[in-house]
C-alpha cells in the first residue's frame, strides 16, 4: 500500500508496512484528510522531520483507533531505521510522524519508535525539506506544509465509522509565527495555476520589454490579423490583399522580405478592418485547408506574432526625411565633437540601421548591433557604411 503526498515543496510517494497496524491508521487518517494542511513543524537538518500534528505546535494528533473509540493495538514492524527516507512515528496513539533525512546512525530509533513506511519516490523533495532555514526550535521560518494526500494503494476495508468522524482544519496555536506558504484550502488549484501562469508570462513580457525585444510588456498579438505561410514567391502584397477582401475589408497585406534581396520569404501577414472579418477568414481558409494562390496551398492561422506591428507600420510609425518608419533612435556626440544619431528604420518590410553624423545620412549594408563608429562622417563610407540616398527603399511612402 502507497500515498502520494503533496507537500508546499513538491511530491513524495511512501510505500507503508502492510503488516504494520501503525501504517493501517496513517493510511486510513490519509484517506479522510486528517494531514491536509498540517506542517512540518520540526526539521532537524540530516537527522528527521517531523509532521502529523493539526495544531501545529508537535503536541497533538490521534491514531484512527483513538479517533474511533477504540483500543489501540501494540505498534510493532519489521522495519528499520537503515536508509534515508524511512517513515516512522514516536507515538503509535498519535498522528505524528517522522521522516529521516539521512541513512546511518539512527539504529538506536529502532527500540524506541515504529517504522512503517519509505520514500520510495520524491527525495529530491525531502533534500529541500532538509536544507530549509529554522529556528532555535527546529521550525522552519517558512511554512512547509503538507498539501494533501492521495492514496495510491488501499488493500484493506474501511474501519465502520470512518467517514462519519469529523475532523478539524488544521490550525496553529501557540506557536512561533513563521513566514506563511501561501497555502489556503478554499482557492481552487485550477484557478491558482491560471493566475500563476498569467503572473509568469507577466514578468517573461516584461523581461522582454527590459531587454528590447518587443516596445511594451503590455502588447499583445493582434486580434484582427491572420499570419499566412506557404505563399509562393511571385505572389505580391497586392495580391494578396485583393484575394482576402473576399471575407472583408483588408486594411494591409505584407509579405515578409529578405532584408538584404528584397525576395519573398513565402510568408504574411493580412489585416483585417475588423475582428469578425478575420474570423471568417480563419474559419473558411482554415477549416478547408488552406486556399489555392498561385499554384499553392496557403495555410493561414491567427496571428501569435509581434512581428506585423513592424512589417505594417502604416500610420504606425513616425517617419524619416525619405519616408522610411523609424522605430527606434540614439543619440549622442563622438569624440571629434558631431551629433550622431543612430536610427533603426523599416522602408517597406525592409529593416535598414542608419547612421547620421554632421546632417547627412549613412546606411549599413547589413543590421549591426555594435556602437556607433567614432569616426568623421566623410570616412564612413571607408568602413561600410553608404549614403542613404543611394538606398532603393522599395517605393516606401511617407505617412500622412
Amino acid at each position: 500500500m502507497a500515498v502520494l503526498v503533496t507537500t508546499s515543496l513538491g511530491d513524495l510517494v511512501i510505500d507503508l508496512d502492510c503488516q504494520s497496524q501503525v501504517a493501517y491508521s496513517f493510511l486510513k487518517l490519509c484517506k479522510i484528510k486528517y494531514y491536509d494542511g498540517c506542517l512540518f513543524h520540526s526539521v532537524q537538518r540530516d537527522f528527521v522531520a517531523q509532521a502529523g500534528d493539526p495544531t501545529g505546535a508537535g503536541s497533538g494528533g490521534d491514531s484512527i483507533f483513538k479517533l474511533l473509540g477504540r483500543d489501540s493495538p501494540a505498534g510493532k514492524s519489521s522495519m528499520k531505521h537503515d536508509d534515508i527516507g524511512m517513515v516512522a512515528t514516536p507515538n503509535p496513539n498519535g498522528s505524528q510522524f517522522y521522516i529521516a533525512t539521512r541513512g546511518h546512525g539512527l539504529e538506536y530509533l529502532d527500540e524506541k519508535h515504529v517504522v512503517f513506511g519509505k520514500v520510495a519516490e520524491g527525495l529530491d523533495t525531502l533534500e529541500k525539506i532538509n536544507e530549509a532555514y529554522v529556528n532555535e526550535s527546529f521550525r522552519p521560518y517558512k511554512d512547509i506544509r503538507i498539501k494533501s494526500v492521495a492514496i495510491l494503494d488501499d488493500p484493506f476495508d474501511d474501519p465502520e465509522g470512518l467517514y462519519s468522524l469529523k475532523i478539524p482544519p488544521c490550525e496553529q496555536k501557540n506557536v512561533v509565527t513563521t513566514l506563511d506558504d501561501g497555502w489556503n484550502p478554499t482557492i481552487d488549484e485550477t484557478k491558482m495555476e491560471i493566475e500563476n501562469r498569467a503572473r509568469e508570462a507577466r514578468s517573461r513580457a516584461v523581461v522582454l520589454e527590459m531587454v528590447g525585444d518587443i516596445p511594451d510588456a503590455e502588447m499583445k498579438p493582434p486580434e484582427n490579423v491572420l499570419f499566412a505561410r506557404n505563399l509562393n514567391r511571385v505572389t505580391e502584397e497586392e495580391d494578396l490583399g485583393l484575394i482576402f477582401q473576399r471575407f472583408g475589408k483588408v486594411a494591409e497585406a505584407s509579405i515578409i522580405r529578405d532584408h538584404k534581396t528584397g525576395e519573398s520569404l513565402c510568408y504574411g501577414f493580412i489585416e483585417f478592418a475588423n475582428r469578425e472579418s478575420c474570423e471568417e477568414a480563419y474559419v473558411k481558409v482554415g477549416g478547408k485547408g488552406g486556399l489555392l494562390i498561385d499554384d499553392r496551398w496557403v495555410q493561414v492561422d491567427f496571428s501569435q506574432s509581434l512581428v506585423a506591428f513592424i512589417c505594417m507600420p502604416t500610420k504606425r510609425m513616425p517617419t524619416n526625411s525619405l519616408g522610411a518608419h523609424v522605430l527606434e533612435q540614439i543619440q549622442h556626440k563622438n569624440q571629434h565633437g558631431h551629433h550622431v544619431k543612430i536610427l533603426l528604420l523599416a522602408a517597406g518590410n525592409m529593416p535598414i540601421l542608419v547612421l547620421m553624423v554632421a546632417g547627412k545620412e549613412f546606411h549599413a549594408d547589413r543590421l549591426l548591433s555594435v556602437a556607433p563608429p567614432a569616426r568623421p562622417a566623410h570616412a564612413l563610407t571607408a568602413v561600410g557604411w553608404r549614403p542613404l540616398n543611394d538606398l532603393n527603399l522599395g517605393g516606401c511612402e511617407p505617412s500622412d
